[in-house]
């Protein structure tokens, strides 16, 4: 049974008015600060905020058949004001879940609000907001449990203990996965849009990707082929993580051109330089560097650093500053290497 002395207590229109003054706060912070967000990101706050808007109407419009009933059970002492006098408790309870339910959603959208403007350009991980509203949930239910019901939560917590335990033993690779996100969120080995490449050592799985979503269980990478790799975040944690291109820093990828011994070695660094410069300044790229660094038995190593900023065109890349090496010197007359070996007819078997 609702107590409408305490319903009475709990449901002020200050605290709406507190809540709505939240919303438009929220509002004008995007408005203000966010306007240089990418299109999914507008899209989204903007779902997030008429999704709010809906909500915080139905909240008003509880409120104000909660006041309708509640002044008609205080003033009218015929047969209506007596049913309003019974329902308004219960409709009251309704709007402090409503209410509830409000602020959860507005809390949600300040901490995408934050998480963008910290990281405007690369992605934001949903599983710190999904924690955020789940702690926030349990927190207010506890609260109305209290608050409404006189629920002491102390003794109910004492004798579930069991029940946890029990749970936690049954949830452990869940939990275990959870936990682990949170602490890679916490340490940040990599970011959404990173490329990365994780190594279990316990048993020398690696997997090569581009991190897609970071969530509650798993992290999910995109690989070259486009494909979908989805790896625990337990897994993670207990595994080495080499992240490329990290923080806007350049990738560097290393070509090898075998050259025959005797061939003019400035000449060829010039030639291969040349061509490699022509693809970097098509593609926006830093200066690429070449050095003369192997002799082997029929030929001379000359190695090129080639500056990437995306880790995932490194193949695109290769491909035209090989091609572009290759014609080069086809054009100018030098030649790549073959591997050569000696055979002795007169040795004895």
């Amino acid at each position: 049974m609702l107590s409408p002395t305490r319903i009475e207590g709990l449901v002020q229109l200050e605290t709406l008015l507190a809540l709505a003054g939240l919303m438009v706060a929220a509002w004008g912070f995007y408005k203000i600060f966010l306007r240089g967000l990418n299109e999914d990101r507008h899209r989204l706050l903007a779902r997030l905020f008429n999704n709010l808007a809906v909500h915080g109407l139905a909240v008003a419009i509880l409120f104000a058949f909660y006041r309708l009933f509640f002044s008609l059970g205080e003033e009218d002492p015929t047969v209506l004001g007596t049913i309003a006098l019974r329902i308004y408790p219960y409709v009251g309870f309704v709007v402090i879940i409503s209410a509830s339910v409000f602020f959860v959603k507005l809390a949600r959208i300040i901490a995408f609000e934050y998480l963008f403007l910290i990281s405007m350009k690369v992605g934001v991980p949903v599983l710190l907001v999904n924690i955020l509203s789940l702690g926030m949930s349990l927190c207010l239910g506890g609260w109305i449990a209290t608050e409404v019901f006189a629920v002491r939560l102390a003794p109910v917590l004492a004798t579930s203990a069991m029940i946890s335990v029990i749970l936690g033993l049954a949830m452990q690779d869940t939990l275990g996965n959870l936990f682990a996100g949170i602490a890679l969120q916490m340490d940040k080995p990599y970011e959404i849009g990173d490329w990365v490449e994780i190594q279990n050592p316990g048993n020398d799985e690696k997997w090569l990707g581009k991190i897609q979503e970071i969530t509650w269980r798993s992290t999910v990478l995109k690989g070259f082929l486009d494909e979908h790799i989805t790896i625990p975040n337990r897994l993670i944690a207990q595994s080495q993580v080499a992240a490329y291109g990290a923080n806007g820093k350049p990738f560097f990828k290393r070509l090898d051109y075998h050259i025959p011994l005797g061939s003019p070695i400035d000449r060829a660094k010039e030639v291969a330089l040349k061509a490699a410069k022509a693809v970097a300044e098509k593609r926006n790229l830093p200066e690429p560097q070449i050095y003369f660094n192997e002799v082997g038995e029929s030929w001379i190593n000359l190695r090129m650093l080639l500056a990437l900023r995306d880790f995932g065109t490194q193949i695109r890349m290769m491909d035209e500053v090989n091609s572009a090496v290759f014609e080069s010197f086809a054009r100018e007359g030098l030649q790549i290497a073959v591997p050569t070996r000696k055979i002795d007819l007169h040795s004895k078997a």
